[in-house]
């Protein structure tokens, strides 16, 4: 090899050796940066992640507030579930909600809620009530608290007490899975009432379970009523759902309500102004009315109220010694009621019994005493039975059957 090319071939392989080494000082450089940065603990800006004892501020500050300064010292941003008066004493974005930390929303959903917390406007907040750990150990402390909150979430459980809303509340099962069962205190009470005051109201996601041998015991009392009940199962209890007034309304969705005896399973009593009732996508099932003077073992419309019903089953009910075993129609003096049945609704296979002397046992689906009924036919009232007259309808203004 002649030493042009030598020289050549030395300098190439010199000029390799040193973008090597840039190569390598260059990473390193970088990697003992990145180190560097890592071990550095920030002095200014957002902090907090739950852990660490200076949750990643520097010596001479702080995390407070969701924030690194020097103003407070020993004061951290407060985890998830803990106390809190505003946003800003949160950590990790948490928004403060009704006084507790819970998850930031932003619109974006709860996605997984922890166990112990329900999903509220977007984020995650601690149970109001439970066994323990709670602000309340039962539904019946949350309600006797005047100052307790508007929204009281309740733990899977069973909660027996005296349930009395004086004010309006929303009830609702804290949690995604699991069952409230709530039950009355003593066999003669209410399992849940509300008062006038407490309109307007809301319960959802509980089952209420009463004593069907006790006469006057009801599932749920309402007077003058506001309210709604969102997939609610109400089972075994003297009255079912009963709401008494002047004006007021009362709507059942996703509604179940069974196995009630002496009293209709669902009872609307208005007079001098005007009720609704609403009943959307509910079942109302095996309840048995053996209030002669009433009747209607499914559903009682009494008085100045409109009822409509929407994707309901009123089914297998029983007016023992009386009219209307699935639902009755009566005034009360001047003030007649109306039933509207909707889309998807039907009444089937209920029964009425009684003597004819005493004109009972007439329209085993529907008795209308005073009052008017729109939307039915022979496809959504059927296979109704009456001891005396008229299996599915019967006027008694008329003393015909709408539907034989």
């Amino acid at each position: 090899m002649d030493g042009i090319r030598f020289d050549r071939l030395s300098r190439l392989f010199g000029a390799a050796t040193t973008r090597r080494g840039a190569v390598a000082a260059t990473i390193a450089a970088i990697a003992g940066s990145a180190v560097a940065s890592a071990k550095k603990p920030r002095r200014e800006g957002p902090c907090g992640d739950g852990g660490g004892k200076d949750n990643r501020c520097s010596r001479d500050k702080d995390c407070c507030t969701g924030i690194c300064n020097t103003k407070n010292r020993r004061c951290r941003c407060r985890r998830f579930g803990a106390a809190c008066t505003a946003d800003e004493n949160c950590c990790n974005s948490m928004s403060c909600i009704s006084g507790v930390c819970g998850v930031g929303g932003g619109g974006g959903g709860c996605g997984t809620c922890p166990d112990g917390t329900h999903c509220v406007a977007d984020s995650c907040v601690a149970c109001t009530v439970c066994a323990s750990g709670c602000p309340y150990p039962d539904l019946a402390a949350a309600l006797d608290d005047a100052a307790g909150p508007s929204e009281i979430l309740i733990a899977p459980g069973t909660y027996t007490g005296v349930h009395n809303a004086t004010r309006p509340v929303t009830i609702d099962r804290c949690g995604s899975t699991g069952t409230v069962t709530l039950k009355t205190a003593t066999p003669s009470s209410n399992v849940l009432t509300f008062q006038q005051a407490a309109a307007p109201s809301i319960v959802r996601n509980v089952t209420i379970l009463g004593d069907p041998t006790v006469a006057g015991t009801t599932a749920v009392a309402a007077t003058y009523p506001v309210l709604t009940l969102e997939d609610v199962i109400v089972d075994g209890t003297a009255a079912g759902v009963n709401g008494v007034g002047n004006s007021g309304s009362l709507t059942l969705n996703r509604c179940t309500v069974k196995n009630t005896t002496t009293d209709s399973g669902v009872k609307l009593s208005f007079s001098l102004s005007t009720g609704t009732l609403t009943i959307t996508d509910s079942t109302i099932t095996d309840n048995t009315c053996t209030n002669t003077n009433q009747g209607g073992g499914g559903i009682a419309l009494i008085g100045s109220v409109t009822a409509t019903l929407t994707g309901t089953t009123v089914q297998n009910n029983t007016a023992d010694g009386g009219n209307g075993g699935g639902i009755v129609l009566l005034a009360l003096s001047s003030d007649v009621p109306t039933l509207n049945i909707g889309t998807g609704t039907t009444i089937s296979d209920n029964s009425a019994t009684g003597a004819v002397a005493s004109f009972l046992g007439y329209g085993g689906g529907i008795a209308i005493k005073k009052g008017t009924v729109t939307g039915a036919t022979a496809s959504n009232v059927y296979d109704n039975s009456a001891t005396q007259s008229c299996n599915n309808m019967y006027d008694f203004d008329t003393t015909t059957c709408l539907l034989v």
